[in-house]
């Protein structure tokens, strides 16, 4: 009896199985109002908002990540290097030399401020890295247009 249900079952079902249920799979989201991925339902990746939430380079923010001791520090050295224009570098100076603890406890913090604006001759880039990250850069622009 078992036999003779499976045969009948078997011969019921379409020739090709892989292509009716690939046809099912891609019918069946939008049949019953579901996607296939949470991914499918986000807006699409504006890379100008990207750059609006993130003005600084992708390098700073790492930097920020791994050495900034508190929030309030990261918060800091995230608002002085908008401020100042800093290079990663000069943002890793600052860092090093503990730049927001030494102007948190200083009595004149203006000029602490003043005094970390100041580039330094290591924070300067080189030509091949200013040129690949002017290609970053461009690179980044044509992809958001």
């Amino acid at each position: 009896m078992i036999s003779e249900t499976l045969s009948r079952k078997l011969a019921e079902r379409p020739v090709n199985n892989a292509r009716t249920a690939a046809a099912n799979a891609a019918a069946l989201p939008a049949a019953v109002g579901i996607s296939e991925t949470p991914s499918r339902k986000s807006a699409p990746l504006d890379l100008r908002d990207m750059e609006r939430a993130f003005p600084l380079p992708w390098s700073d923010y790492v930097l920020l990540v791994r050495r900034a001791r508190s929030p309030e520090a990261l918060a800091f050295y995230h608002t002085e290097a908008l401020r100042g224009g800093w290079s990663v570098r000069q943002l890793q100076r600052q860092m090093d030399s503990q730049f927001y603890e030494r102007t948190a406890l200083s009595r004149d913090k203006a000029a602490m401020l003043a005094k970390g604006a100041k580039a330094q001759p290591g924070d300067a880039v080189s030509a091949d890295e200013d040129l690949h990250l002017s290609n970053c850069r461009t690179l980044t622009k044509n992809d958001a247009g």
